[in-house]
């Protein structure tokens, strides 16, 4: 059996593991749809659409109510 060497082969299988991306850039929706991350400009971008509201008043009321996208809808009236 040969030697695992996380550098040459990141996977013992020789797989690539993608699973553990956050930032893949080609997903255009949260990973996690319970949470609103306004730090990350895609994620402005998508939740300011889905809520039909100004990017402003995206990161104005996650400011007041935190992250959980729940607690932005209501106070949002959404």
């Amino acid at each position: 059996m040969a030697d695992f060497d996380p550098l040459e082969n990141p996977t013992p299988n020789g797989q690539e593991d993608l699973s553990a991306m956050a930032d893949n850039l080609k997903i255009r929706q949260p990973l996690d749809a319970t949470k609103i991350n306004i730090h990350e400009e895609w994620e402005l971008e998508y939740w300011s659409k889905k809520l039909g509201v100004t990017r402003a008043a995206l990161v104005q009321a996650v400011k007041t109510v935190g992250v959980s996208a729940a607690a932005v809808r209501k106070h949002l009236g959404i």
